[in-house]
């Protein structure tokens, strides 16, 4: 699970953070179960304000532990 929290307004403005982590875990041999962009954070805890990409995370989260459970990993 990749997490980028950016300054930008615009969400493409994390595109090239994602991609380097993306041809990485390729590169690894990894999968990235998922990927969640926090576009107008600048300070730390501001993302607590926004609702949407917490939930997203959380419903990640759950997704791991799952894809972890049923692999025995």
């Amino acid at each position: 699970m990749l997490a980028v929290p950016c300054e930008e307004a615009d969400p493409a403005a994390a595109d090239l953070v994602k991609a380097m982590f993306e041809k990485s875990l390729r590169y690894l041999e990894m999968d990235l179960i998922g990927t969640i962009i926090v576009p107008g954070v600048t300070k730390r805890g501001e993302i607590i304000k926004k609702q949407g990409p917490l939930e997203e995370a959380y419903s990640l989260g759950i997704k791991l532990a799952r894809s972890v459970k049923q692999t025995g990993q």
